[in-house]
């Protein structure tokens, strides 16, 4: 029987910052790590959509 190991767990997010030249999004990306391995699905989106609206 397969088992699943969860080792390390990061929220990666991606930003548009502005707009180039030619009009298209510019775009950044920040990575949190060190987010819990026991959090659940939920409190990770909820985490994420916490630091959005930042």
């Amino acid at each position: 029987m397969a088992q699943i190991v969860l080792k390390e767990t990061s929220i990666k997010l991606h930003f548009q910052n502005g707009v180039k030249e030619n009009g298209d999004p510019q775009l950044s990306s920040k990575t949190f790590n060190l987010v819990k391995p026991t959090a659940s699905a939920d409190q990770i989106l909820q985490a994420a959509d916490s630091i959005e609206r930042l």
